[in-house]
C-alpha cells in the first residue's frame, strides 16, 4: 500500500467515525415565550412583529432576576452547548449567568452547567456557552440570571437553542 493510499484509508476511517456524530447532532430551539420569571417584579412581553422574541423588564433594579424555561431533552441525551441570542441596553443591565439545572425531584435540583459570562450587547447578538460532558438523566431547565440597573431597561431574548450531539 502506498503512502497516499494509507492516508486515504486513515481519512476515510476517521470520516466514518465522525459522520454519524455530525449527522445526528442538532440544535433544539427553545421558545423564549415559554420562559417564566422567578421574580414577581419581572414582566415578560412578546415583541410585536417578532413573536419568538421576548422583552424582559423589571419594576425594581437589582441582581438575582432569574428567567427559567424547561428544555425538551430526554434522559440519555447529551447537551454540549447552549446558544442565547439577546440584546441588552447600553449600560448597566445585562445577563450575568447561563445555567442548566437538572431536577432530581420536584423540590431539588442539581446545577450541571454554570456559565458566569457577562452578556452585554446593545445590538442583537448570539452567545454560545459550551457545556462540558453532560448527559441528561431527568428533566432539565435553562436559567438566565439578569442584573437590572434601571426599571426602564429592557432586555430582549431573541432565540434560545441547545445543541445535542
Amino acid at each position: 500500500m502506498t503512502t497516499r493510499q494509507t492516508r486515504r484509508a486513515v481519512i476515510m476511517g476517521l470520516l466514518s467515525l465522525l459522520l454519524p456524530w455530525i449527522a445526528h447532532a442538532e440544535w433544539i430551539a427553545v421558545s423564549p415565550a415559554g420562559m417564566h420569571a422567578e421574580d414577581p417584579t419581572i414582566t415578560l412581553t412578546p415583541l410585536s412583529g417578532s413573536p419568538s422574541s421576548l422583552a424582559v423588564q423589571s419594576q425594581t433594579p437589582g441582581d438575582l432576576k432569574w428567567l427559567v424555561v424547561g428544555l425538551s431533552v430526554t434522559a440519555g441525551q447529551a447537551i454540549d452547548a447552549v446558544e442565547l441570542c439577546y440584546q441588552t441596553p447600553e449600560a448597566g443591565t445585562f445577563i450575568r449567568q447561563v445555567r442548566l439545572i437538572e431536577y432530581l425531584d420536584p423540590d431539588q435540583g442539581l446545577v450541571v452547567h454554570d456559565d458566569g459570562a457577562v452578556l452585554t450587547s446593545p445590538t442583537p447578538t448570539c452567545y454560545r456557552s459550551p457545556v462540558p460532558a453532560y448527559t441528561a438523566t431527568d428533566a432539565v431547565s435553562l436559567w438566565l440570571r439578569l442584573e437590572v440597573a434601571d426599571a426602564a431597561d429592557v432586555v430582549v431574548i431573541h432565540n434560545v437553542s441547545v445543541h445535542v450531539p
